[in-house]
C-alpha cells in the first residue's frame, strides 16, 4: 500500500484556487533529500505570491510559502551533506550558496523557494541536499522555521552586509517578522538599539526585548526626534522598512557615512532623495534580498550562541491556511483598526467588566496531560478569541459605513457647489428674424 500525504497546491492565481490535496510521498533522486515538514513559516511575500500581486512566473500545479523546518526522512542516491533524522531548515535561495548569485544586470536574481521552486506547504517536500542547513539545537521547529527568510534578512543586512559592531546604533522600522530579528541581532552583537512605531504598545514591547529607545511616528517628525535623541549624530545603521517618501527621512536621521539598508518598500516603490544630503553624508544604501546560505548557515550558529527567541505571534494548524492568511490580511488599515479596538474601545470596556482581557477568555475541555513523557495540550474553546474578532469586525463595518457616508456627503456637496450652467437663451422673434435677412442682404450689396 502507497503512503500518502496532504500537500497545499494551487492550479491559478488567487487565494480560492488553494486546495488541500492527497497524494503518494514523493521519493527522492539522486542529490535529493525528503523532509519531513513539522512546521511552516508563513511570510507577507507568501501571500503576494498566492494572490498575483508579486508578478513572478508560477509552475502550477504550485505549492506556495518559503520557509519550513522538518527532520530529513529519506535520501537519494549520492547525498552526503545529511543524514536520516537530522533536523534541518530550507533555504529561501536554494541555488545560492555564497558570493554572489548567478545572474546578471537584465535577468535579476529571483529564483527562490515558494516561487521559481516549488513551495513547502505539504507533509513532505524533496529538495535539493544543497537546499538545506542544520536546524539551530536551541529553537524547536516552529521556532527554526522562521529563520530562512525574515531572520536571515536582518543578519544579512546587519552582519553580513553592514559588518555591525559594538557600540554602534541601529534603527529598527516597525515590529514586523524582519524588525524584530533586526532588534534582537543588534542587542546581541552590543549595539544601542532604537525602535520606531505608530503604537505605544508595541514600542513598550520592543522595550522588552531589549530596545533602548522607542520613537512613536505618529507624535511629530520622527527623523527629527531620532536625532534629538542621538544629540544631532546620527543612526549608524537604519533598517528601513517602509520604502516610498520615508526613505527621505531615513537619508536625514542616518549619520555620516552611516548605512541604510533596504528592505521593505510598504509606502510605494518609487523612490527619491536630496543630492546635498546624499553626497555630503555619504551613506551607504544597501538594497537587500534576503541572503545566501553561507550567511544562514552562520546565523543559526549565532542563534545557538546567543539564545536568540523568534517571536511567533500565533499559530496554524496544516489545514488553517486560510486563518492564517487572514492574519497576514490586517496590514496598515488593520493596525488601525486594532489600535482603535484596543487602545480605545476595550480599556473604558475592560474596566467596566473588572479588567477581564477577552483574548484570555475559554473553556478548558480536557486539561493538558503527559503520557509517555510527552505533554499534551489541553482542549480549549477559545472563545474569548472570538469575542474580539467580533469587536474587530464591528469596527472595520463601522469604519467603512462612515467613510462610504463621509464620501458620498463630499460628492453631494461638491455637486451643490458646482456653478450652475447659463440659461438657454429665447429663440429670436419674428420681428429680429425679418431684420437680420434685411441686414445680410445690404451686406451683399
Amino acid at each position: 500500500m502507497t503512503a500518502t500525504m496532504q500537500r497545499w497546491s494551487m492550479d491559478a492565481l488567487g487565494r480560492e484556487s488553494l486546495r488541500l490535496v492527497q497524494e503518494p510521498v514523493p521519493q527522492p533522486g539522486p542529490g535529493e533529500v525528503r523532509v519531513r515538514v513539522n512546521a511552516v513559516a508563513l511570510n507577507y511575500r507568501d501571500k503576494m505570491v498566492i494572490e498575483g500581486t508579486m508578478p513572478i512566473p508560477l509552475s502550477f500545479p504550485f505549492t506556495p510559502a518559503s520557509d519550513m523546518a522538518g527532520v530529513v526522512d529519506s535520501i537519494g542516491e549520492g547525498v552526503t551533506r545529511f543524514k536520516p533524522g537530522a533536523r534541518v531548515i530550507s533555504t529561501f535561495f536554494p541555488e545560492w550558496i555564497d558570493g554572489k548569485p548567478q545572474a546578471d544586470a537584465r535577468d535579476l536574481p529571483y529564483k527562490t523557494s515558494g516561487g521559481y521552486f516549488q513551495g513547502m506547504l505539504a507533509e513532505y517536500v524533496i529538495v535539493s541536499e544543497n537546499a538545506l542547513v542544520a536546524s539551530p539545537e536551541s529553537l524547536d521547529d516552529a521556532e527554526a522555521s522562521t529563520l530562512p527568510c525574515a531572520g536571515l534578512t536582518a543578519w544579512f543586512a546587519l552582519v553580513e552586509r553592514g559588518h555591525l559592531r559594538a557600540g554602534q546604533s541601529v534603527l529598527v522600522q516597525g515590529t514586523g517578522g524582519v524588525a524584530l530579528f533586526a532588534l534582537q541581532i543588534a542587542k546581541a552583537h552590543g549595539a544601542e538599539v532604537f525602535v520606531s512605531s505608530g503604537s505605544d504598545e508595541k514600542l513598550a514591547r520592543a522595550k522588552k526585548l531589549g530596545a533602548s529607545q522607542g520613537i512613536n511616528r505618529l507624535k511629530g517628525d520622527w527623523a527629527e526626534n531620532t536625532l534629538a535623541l542621538t544629540q544631532d549624530r546620527g543612526i549608524d545603521h537604519i533598517i528601513e522598512t517602509v520604502g516610498g517618501e520615508n526613505l527621505r527621512h531615513s537619508l536625514r536621521a542616518v549619520a555620516v557615512h552611516g548605512r541604510i539598508s533596504v528592505i521593505g518598500v510598504l509606502a510605494g516603490t518609487e523612490i527619491s532623495l536630496p543630492a546635498s544630503e546624499l553626497l555630503l553624508k555619504s551613506p551607504v544604501i544597501q538594497g537587500i534580498g534576503v541572503g545566501h546560505r553561507r550567511a544562514l548557515e552562520d546565523f543559526v550558529r549565532a542563534v545557538d550562541v546567543t539564545e536568540l527567541k523568534p517571536v511567533i505571534e500565533h499559530r496554524y494548524r496544516f489545514d488553517e491556511l486560510e486563518q492564517a492568511l487572514e492574519h497576514l490580511d490586517r496590514g496598515a488599515f488593520g493596525k488601525i483598526v486594532s489600535s482603535v479596538v484596543a487602545d480605545v474601545i476595550m480599556p473604558p470596556l475592560g474596566l467596566l467588566i473588572g479588567g477581564v482581557n477577552f483574548t484570555d477568555l475559554k473553556w478548558v475541555m480536557k486539561p493538558a496531560e503527559v503520557v509517555d513523557g510527552k505533554e499534551i495540550a489541553a482542549v480549549t474553546l477559545n472563545y474569548g478569541n472570538f469575542l474580539q474578532a467580533t469587536f474587530d469586525f464591528l469596527i472595520i463595518a463601522f469604519s467603512i459605513f462612515m467613510f462610504i457616508k463621509l464620501i458620498t456627503k463630499l460628492t453631494e456637496k461638491k455637486k451643490a457647489e458646482a456653478p450652475a450652467a447659463p440659461p438657454v437663451p429665447p429663440a429670436p422673434s419674428k420681428e429680429e428674424v425679418l431684420l437680420t435677412e434685411i441686414r445680410d442682404i445690404l451686406k451683399e450689396k
